[in-house]
């Protein structure tokens, strides 16, 4: 049922364009989920008095009538109480709406990927008249006990666990999301990582680029590792034998990335084109690669795999869409009815990808690599 109704969301994803929803619109959620995980989390506990507007708008560089549409939901859902010349408050927990909820454990981070997540799940749970529950790290360590009293009280019914997290949480159901850690009893949805590494490495292909080299982040995350070897199996049908000997890995402890793409272009002059398997680093390579004379995409083309958002990039980075809105509408989709009894843990969901293509891998001619 799910994966048939996968079509009929990624039509919808694609109407809705690349980012799923507006700028204004990201900033909205993620102002009303920040204050709803520090409400959840006790750091804003009852009475307490919640940053104004003001502040709201300053942290998140977002205009005041966004930070009054957040605020107002949340007062709207009984989380919080406003008081005419003194402020917003938190509401005492036993006013707020009685309703069973899906909890999220997430490290909300910046960019628009990790707040489409969170908005799709949001809307497909409230659709379903579910609440959601927001919890951001660390949660339940230090009186694991009370963490799950808290849960059954405030009607937690299921939590939608998003990478690098991958604890599970008794007596409710639970589903891991974007991640691609192996777990039989749990359900997971996640983008389809090797069909992104494949897609990217077609792309080059048929934009003439034959000497390519692929750059990874050097841990052993599982996702990461499906976009190299969905990246090396384009470049084995497209015969490019040279590529294949230029998979390389920076350190993002280390920060040396700036060093190995000079080590790199140094000792290869051939290469025209250089694959992430993250837009976030190849936005970072961008800037480094013009800082060493290698103007991109004039001098050397680039591509990454994520979703960054139009105000995110000064020059659109080609990419592949993940769809993290629908990847946040289906994980709420699957655990609500696994919640209700309507279907049982079963094999990983692969959400959809597609190829956009920017502004940073230009054309070659078959026979020009440089050099």
């Amino acid at each position: 049922m799910i994966r048939t109704a996968l079509k009929k969301k990624v039509a919808s994803s694609r109407e809705m364009g690349s980012s799923g929803c507006s700028g204004e619109n990201h900033k909205h959620s993620a102002i009303r989920n920040y204050l709803l995980g520090r409400v959840l989390s006790g750091q804003l506990s009852a009475g307490a008095k919640v940053p104004s507007e003001y502040a709201l708008a300053k942290r998140f560089s977002a205009n005041k009538t966004t930070c009054n549409k957040a605020v107002s939901m949340l007062a709207s859902e009984g989380y919080l109480t406003r008081r005419r010349g003194a402020g917003t408050f938190v509401s005492d927990s036993s006013i707020r709406q009685q309703r069973p909820c899906i909890g999220v454990l997430m490290n909300l981070r910046a960019g628009s990927f990790f707040s489409n997540l969170l908005v799709g799940i949001q809307e497909e749970a409230f659709e379903r008249g579910y609440g959601v529950q927001f919890f951001s790290p660390p949660v339940g360590e230090h009186d694991p006990n009370k963490f799950r009293h808290f849960l059954e009280t405030a009607g937690v019914k299921g939590m939608v666990i998003n990478r690098p997290f991958h604890q599970s949480f008794a007596g409710m159901e639970n589903l891991y999301l974007n991640t691609s850690v192996p777990h039989s009893l749990v359900s997971q949805v996640q983008t389809d990582d090797f069909q992104a590494g494949y897609l990217l490495g077609k792309y080059f292909l048929k934009m003439g680029h034959r000497q390519i080299a692929f750059i990874s982040q050097d841990h052993s995350r599982n996702d990461l590792q499906q976009r190299a070897e969905g990246f090396r199996k384009a470049l084995e049908e497209g015969k490019a034998t040279d590529s294949l000997q230029r998979f390389q890995a920076f350190s993002k402890k280390a920060g040396n990335l700036h060093s190995v793409l000079q080590r790199m272009l140094s000792a290869d002059h051939r290469i025209t084109g250089i694959a992430f398997d993250s837009v976030y680093v190849a936005g970072e390579a961008f800037r480094i690669l013009n800082h060493l004379g290698y103007p991109v995409p004039n001098a050397i083309s680039i591509a990454g795999i994520g979703n960054l958002a139009p105000g995110e990039q000064t020059l659109q980075i080609t990419t592949i869409n993940q769809y993290p809105l629908l990847m946040g509408h289906t994980a709420a989709e699957t655990l609500i009815n696994q919640i209700e009894g309507k279907l049982k843990p079963s094999s990983p969901i692969l959400i959809p990808v597609e190829l956009i293509s920017g502004e940073t891998v230009n054309r070659i001619e078959q026979h020009g690599p440089k050099g």
